[in-house]
C-alpha cells in the first residue's frame, strides 16, 4: 500500500473550499438576481466540488485500502463499507 499524497489532498481540499465560497456567495442571491455569468460560475464550481470529492475518494481508497475502483461511486461505497461514511452521508453525496 502506498501512502496518501498529502500535497495532492491539500490541493483538492483547497479547491473545494474556494469553490464552496463562490457557490455560497452567488447562491445567497435570489435566482432572479443571478446573472447568466454567475449561473455558469455556479455550475462550474459545483462541478469542481464534485470532481475534487471524487478524486479524494478514489485517492483514499487506492492508497489506504489498496482497492482499484473503476468509478467514483465504487470508491464511495468502499469508504462506506470501511466505516468512513455512513449511509446518510452517502445518500447526501449521491443526491
Amino acid at each position: 500500500m502506498e501512502k496518501v499524497n498529502k500535497d495532492f489532498m491539500e490541493k483538492l481540499t483547497s479547491e473545494i473550499k474556494e469553490a464552496i465560497l463562490i457557490i455560497a456567495r452567488y447562491s445567497s442571491k435570489s435566482f432572479k438576481e443571478i446573472s447568466d455569468a454567475e449561473k455558469y460560475a455556479l455550475r462550474y464550481n459545483l462541478i469542481v466540488v464534485t470532481e475534487a470529492l471524487s478524486s479524494l475518494a478514489i485517492h483514499i481508497v487506492r492508497r489506504v485500502f489498496g482497492s482499484r475502483p473503476e468509478r467514483p461511486l465504487q470508491a464511495l461505497l468502499i469508504l462506506r463499507d470501511k466505516g468512513l461514511l455512513d449511509d446518510y452521508e452517502l445518500t447526501i453525496l449521491l443526491s
